[in-house]
């Protein structure tokens, strides 16, 4: 749009996972990790692997062992990172995280340098480091949430915690499954204050971000969802958007309303965010746009909105939880357009018909009176 400037979802259970406790908008969380919290660290542990096994039989072994928690998370990165399991006599050591071990018992592996690797391990479980604070705003697209986490210092980096995200969570969190072929985690890495613990690896930030999401979209959102005919994957895409656009709380389901009164009349979105999207990096992510930007060949994408039809083929940011009940509470309204009032405000005029966006176009970005007459004010309600 032109301007300036979730019954919930059971979880198939491969292993047993505590669940994520939210206390005073903080989520405090200990479970599934790759790295498993021992007071033994450091302890070796002989370890045999045979030419009959594969991934599911070895997880479940590591796991009886207490070597890791997760056997859904160990044979799924085996399985992934496509190394060939290496029979023999190993010496694991408590405190090894799962790529370590799978880089010990695969052909990626070197046996000589076991020593080296299992008294890094062991000094870094003993590592002692106070928790500290990983806030993700809402609105920050995955590449800012991964820099959260590196910047209060996740082992590996934002790179780490990207690359986490690649893995496949839809068998714990189905609601994933509704994603289109060839889109990432945006959207669903649910925004808070998280703790990032000494021994925290980049899945465990990834699936407490994914359970949060799972705990805080509720099972009456999501039919709620079903019954206007939306998909969560839809109501995701819409309410990030609705993120990105509105800086006035009270506009949100008067914005999301628009976009969805847009989608019904099949009329292009021409939503400035996703072009941001498109257009963002390291520099910048989430640039201002330059007049006709949106039609530049740098800007095609199938989430440029400006070309392409409907809604992008997932969302473009993380949204809060106020955007996304926008979406499902969308305001009762007519509207199709609205202009940014360029006032310092935050606020939109709001439209429903191209003659009256014309009018409000004129006035909010010519100049006031001198741009043209004043517009009759529709009030978003």
């Amino acid at each position: 749009m032109l301007r300036m400037t979730v019954q919930s979802l059971k979880v198939v259970t491969i292993v047993a996972v505590a669940l994520a406790a939210a206390v005073g908008g903080r989520v405090y969380w200990d479970y599934t990790r790759d790295r498993v919290a021992d007071p033994n660290a450091g302890q070796p542990v002989p370890f045999t692997v045979s030419e009959e096994d594969d991934g599911d039989t070895l997880a479940a072994r590591l796991r009886d062992e207490g070597l890791i928690r997760s056997e859904f998370y160990f044979a799924n990165q085996l399985r992934l990172g496509g190394a060939q399991l290496r029979p023999g006599e190993y010496t694991l050591v408590r405190g090894m995280s799962v790529s370590q071990i799978i880089d010990r018992i695969t052909d990626d592996g070197d046996a000589a340098e076991d020593d080296q690797a299992n008294e890094q391990a062991g000094r870094a479980e003993e590592a002692v480091a106070e928790p500290r604070d990983v806030l993700v705003v809402p609105g920050s697209r995955l590449e800012q949430v991964a820099e959260a986490w590196g910047e209060a210092g996740l082992e590996g980096g934002a790179e780490a915690f990207i690359e986490a995200t690649g893995a496949d969570f839809s068998q714990q969190f189905p609601f994933l499954a509704e994603r289109p072929e060839g889109t990432t985690l945006e959207g669903y890495l649910f925004p808070d204050t998280y703790t990032l613990g000494p021994d925290t690896a980049p899945e465990d930030a990834v699936l407490a971000m994914l359970q949060n999401f799972d705990q805080q979209v509720s099972q009456e959102m999501r039919d709620s969802a079903a019954a206007q005919g939306l998909s969560l994957h839809e109501v995701m895409t819409v309410a990030s958007i609705v993120e990105r656009e509105v800086q006035v709380a009270s506009e949100r389901p008067v914005v999301a309303a628009v976009y969805l009164n847009r989608i019904e009349q099949n009329m292009k979105l021409d939503a400035d965010p996703t072009v941001s999207y498109v257009l963002g990096g390291p520099d910048e992510w989430w640039p201002v746009l330059q007049p006709d930007q949106q039609y530049s060949e740098e800007a095609q994408s199938p989430y440029n909105t400006y070309e392409n039809d409907n809604l992008p083929p997932g969302p473009i940011c993380n949204p809060s939880a106020a955007s996304i009940a926008a979406v499902l509470e969308r305001s009762d309204v007519e509207f199709l357009y609205f202009v940014a009032k360029n006032d310092g405000s935050g606020e939109h005029a709001f439209a429903t018909t191209l003659e009256e966006q014309e009018q409000n176009i004129a006035f909010y970005l010519g100049g006031g009176a001198e741009g043209g007459a004043a517009p009759t004010e529709t009030p978003a309600p």
